[in-house]
């Protein structure tokens, strides 16, 4: 039987480590999304790039958005959770974009919402029960390599 310092420097599985340099990669492309300033006077370029995009539509762009960090999220823990797991990295995901929203108000031409930041709960908390469902089902079981 390993001891619990054993257990908590075993060096997680190549999986894992991908698994969670992709969601930090996935997390810095959101972070520069979040903080790109928008000019509302610009007509073209960089500056104007969120006026190509109705209002509404970067809206519901949120839920894609935060379904993919959760979902990413769930597949980088080491041992799959449950679904209190699963609430963990929900929560975690919808505060990863409260805190966006939040640094928007310091962004030039960008300003942070409740109705996006309810938009992210709404992405984290499906992609997290959909990743772990995904996992805690026999096909999951066999893609991420967990016997039982």
């Amino acid at each position: 039987m390993r001891t619990l310092r054993e257990a908590s420097t075993r060096t997680p599985p190549a999986r894992v480590r991908w698994m969670r340099g992709a969601t930090l990669a996935y997390a810095g492309v959101l972070v520069l999304l979040s903080v790109l300033p928008s000019d509302p006077h610009a007509t073209g370029g960089l500056w104007a790039w969120d006026r190509s995009i109705r209002p509404a539509v970067q809206n519901v762009l949120h839920v894609p958005a935060y379904a993919v960090l959760a979902a990413m999220a769930v597949a980088a823990r080491c041992r799959p959770g449950g679904w209190r797991g699963a609430a963990a990295v929900a929560a975690g995901s919808a505060a990863f974009g409260a805190l966006l929203e939040c640094v928007q108000a310091f962004v030039p031409g960008r300003s942070g919402s409740l109705g996006d930041t309810t938009w992210n709960l709404v992405g984290a908390v499906a992609g997290a029960l959909a990743a772990t469902a995904f996992v805690r089902s026999a096909a999951g079981r066999r893609i991420v390599g967990i016997s039982g």
